[in-house]
């Protein structure tokens, strides 16, 4: 068999290694089945899917139990030796375990893939670059036609109304003059002369509203006092009468 991977002399001597070998004793098996499988992938990382069929066949490589494999996966991966990642399992530092055997057949495997893969995929890469162009063309001449449409509505700028069309239609309406300044100032001062969609209102029959608000009689809030009416006191005349205050006396006398 070749050798794929490197297992250094100090391998077991790292505080990590030592911390994850007091919590679980055959947590170096399964980092040896780790590194067994990355190496037939010829990658730093292989599917992984936390299945338990997968957890079992792993498991029976070194005669364990799931949640012993399991246990270890957690702890290789609680101080840095491996990553679990979207399905996949990565070994940290891959190219440092890798034996000088490995690294050269991998060289010599993706260079052979890539030169395949360019055959297969060269002539399609080239069709696909062309439509790109010929889409991206159409698209820019698609777009140039549209900039050159003559937008044939009117702004709603061109008919709002000024304050001697607001101060007529007062007249008219039999609304009075101060209010009528009153509502062209408001609405000139916020731009209220058009709705949220950039059309305008109908700013006469608010004219109208506007007035009938300005003509109802506002209630004065200075006269209302703070205090609340005395409750009658249910108890007069009897042994549990409330004392009469000063003024109640003077009242009787």
């Amino acid at each position: 068999m070749a050798d794929w991977f490197k297992i250094h002399n100090d391998m077991l001597d790292s505080k990590g290694m030592q911390f994850a070998m007091c919590e679980q004793p055959l947590v170096t098996s399964v980092w040896l089945v780790i590194l067994s499988e990355a190496s037939k992938n010829r990658s730093c990382r292989f599917s992984w899917s936390d299945a338990d069929f997968e957890l079992i066949g792993f498991a029976r490589k070194i005669n364990c139990s799931v949640p012993v494999f399991n246990q270890s996966i957690a702890l290789l991966e609680r101080i840095g030796y491996i990553k679990r990642i979207d399905g996949f399992i990565e070994i940290a530092g891959w190219d440092s375990k890798q034996s000088d055997y490995a690294k050269g057949k991998n060289k010599g495997y993706y260079k052979k893939t890539s030169e395949k893969l360019a055959s297969i995929y060269g002539e399609t890469t080239e069709k696909l670059a062309s439509v790109s162009e010929v889409s991206t063309a159409r698209g820019e001449e698609k777009r140039g036609e549209e900039n050159n449409i003559t937008h044939t509505h009117t702004s709603a700028d061109a008919n709002l109304p000024t304050w001697e069309d607001v101060k007529a239609e007062a007249a008219i309406r039999a609304v009075p003059e101060s209010s009528a300044k009153t509502f062209f100032d408001h609405h000139e001062g916020n731009q209220l002369w058009t709705n949220q969609h950039g059309k305008l209102i109908n700013w006469k029959h608010k004219l109208i509203s506007w007035s009938a608000n300005d003509r109802q009689p506002k209630p004065n809030y200075a006269n209302r006092t703070t205090h609340r009416p005395t409750a009658p006191d249910r108890n007069s005349g009897t042994y549990n009468a409330a004392p009469l205050s000063d003024a109640a006396k003077a009242k009787v006398r």
